[in-house]
């Protein structure tokens, strides 16, 4: 949980602090002299590197996954298969996580999904686009599948998960520009908001 630039809590990851967390890794496997704890940190950190990719590529700071992606690599070539793009890494990760999610997790991540795909088309990205909506889909009935269906443990359905991210996206405040906006309702064949909006 943390404070937004906005002044709204958010629950998630503090992407801001990766830097310092990374340079604190570092510190620590240099400065311990005993070697099965330097193996045991820089596991850790191996560990941290491949979640920070994760946690950047769902949400959308793409030059910034790539670049720790690099950093994974380099630092921890056991770190992600070589043949590997990003890409492929961070969609592998979503599905690995339906076996071992909760509740929130598993919303949190469909609605993540939902979000890449409208991006992507705002991007001109359409087949991306429709590869992120088909995981969200195939995310949300795995985990439906999973807890057979029951109300008290379900997630939002896909349609209102669409909805809520749509709403998000399509407002002023959302941080994408008037253009980008109208080229998400365009795609989507929504009508232009009222003037003003």
């Amino acid at each position: 949980l943390r404070i937004a630039p906005n002044g709204q809590l958010t629950l998630g990851p503090n992407l801001d602090i990766i830097g310092k967390t990374d340079a604190a890794y570092l510190e620590m496997a240099r400065d311990e002299e005993a070697p099965h704890l330097r193996e045991a940190i820089k596991k850790a950190h191996r560990n941290f590197l491949r979640r920070t990719v994760y946690d950047l590529y769902i949400h959308n700071r793409l030059a910034e996954a790539e670049k720790w992606f690099q950093t994974l690599r380099e630092r921890h070539p056991d770190g992600v298969p070589p043949q590997m793009n990003l890409t492929d890494y961070a969609l592998s990760r979503v599905m690995g996580e339906v076996a071992d999610s909760t509740q929130v997790k598993m919303n949190s991540l469909v609605l993540a999904l939902v979000t890449q795909s409208y991006l992507r088309l705002v991007e001109d990205q359409d087949e991306e686009a429709a590869a992120y909506m088909q995981r969200a889909q195939e995310l949300h009935e795995a985990y439906n599948r999973k807890i057979g269906g029951g109300q008290r443990l379900g997630i939002t359905p896909l349609d209102k998960a669409k909805e809520q991210v749509l709403e998000g996206i399509l407002a002023p405040d959302s941080g994408l520009g008037p253009e980008a906006r109208a080229r998400l309702r365009s795609k989507l064949g929504l009508p232009a908001p009222p003037a003003g909006g």
